[in-house]
């Protein structure tokens, strides 16, 4: 587990955001569902970590998905 700059929990880099990105509608579902910036997301699938916010936010809307790869809040 990592921490970002400001210091929120990330969760498990074992998964591939990238496919996880794919399988929910592609980058540009995710910019339109969080109204992030193209480089944000692209920072999440060269890292390949989402911040905790925003996995809480995938799992509650695409549950399924999120257990195909693996997305589980890691400990605090």
């Amino acid at each position: 587990m990592g921490l970002t700059p400001k210091g929120l929990a990330l969760y498990t880099s074992r998964m591939d955001v990238e496919q996880f990105i794919a399988e929910i509608g592609g980058r540009s579902v995710v910019i339109d569902e969080t109204g992030l910036t193209k480089g944000r997301i692209s920072q999440w699938c060269q890292e390949q970590r989402i911040p905790k916010p925003w996995i809480k936010f995938f799992r509650e809307k695409y549950p399924k998905a999120c257990a195909r790869h693996g997305i589980e809040e890691a400990a605090a």
